[in-house]
């Protein structure tokens, strides 16, 4: 009888209405201000592979806030204000997203990070992939390489400097053991001619030099394309601290 009641009641069934709308507005609100946190605040990351290495390694956990270069604003196109720009020598993440990703595409994959605790996320063409990279130049710089050190000419100087001489933070690099005889002509020879940056234009590259998977291939990337910057490394906790 009890159950005939809660089954055909029009009281029960309001209640459990009302039940099943409190739980997705409770998922709505979460799913609100996780989105917000994450995009305007703070946000973590996980270093998935080695090309950050020796001073970021794989499995390293990275507190990184979009907060400093002006946070993106969620399902639009445009960013706030940010109190600084990115300078040379800092830890960044880029979204390399082609152009045509859409606003939908990055709520979508939001929404699923969401629910997945941050473990899965969209994949395939037009979706973004987020990546820790290190800022080499910045608007105006003339950049090149030359075994596999970055020399920089800001925009006015009569000279250029290496990489470790103009940054904002000390840092080491990996690099890689090529070849006898490997011709300096060929790709990944460690050698890259000069590119100059344009207005909101960064030069980004990986500390392990044998890793290519940036701007000496992408070419530089625009403001827009940096989201956050690594306030802080806390994990391992042996290695806490600005990495």
């Amino acid at each position: 009888m009890f159950d005939k009641w809660r089954k055909y009641s029009y009281v029960a069934q309001k209640e459990r209405r009302l039940h099943l709308l409190k739980i997705i507005l409770w998922v709505f609100v979460s799913f609100v201000g996780f989105s917000m946190l994450g995009t305007l605040f703070v946000l973590t990351v996980v270093q998935e592979n080695g090309t950050m290495e020796p001073g970021i390694r794989k499995g390293d956990r990275l507190v990184v806030s979009p907060f400093p270069f002006g946070a993106r604003v969620p399902a639009f196109s445009f960013r706030l204000p940010g109190p600084e720009t990115p300078k040379r020598g800092d830890l960044v993440i880029v979204e390399r997203a082609p152009l045509n990703s859409s606003e939908f595409v990055r709520f979508s994959d939001s929404l699923i990070r969401f629910f997945s605790g941050q473990r899965a996320s969209l994949s395939g063409p037009g979706v973004s992939r987020r990546l820790l990279k290190r800022v080499i130049g910045v608007p105006g710089d003339s950049v090149a390489m030359v075994d596999h050190v970055m020399r920089v000419k800001p925009k006015g100087d009569p000279y250029g400097l290496t990489e470790f001489e103009l940054t904002t933070h000390p840092y080491d690099i990996t690099v890689p053991q090529l070849p006898d005889g490997w011709d300096t002509a060929l790709p990944f020879s460690g050698t890259l001619g000069t590119v100059i940056l344009g207005p909101e234009e960064y030069f980004v590259i990986s500390d392990d030099r044998a890793g290519y998977n940036d701007s000496r291939v992408w070419g530089p990337v625009p403001i827009d394309a940096i989201i956050g910057k690594v306030l802080f490394r806390y994990w391992p906790f042996s290695r806490f601290g600005r990495p």
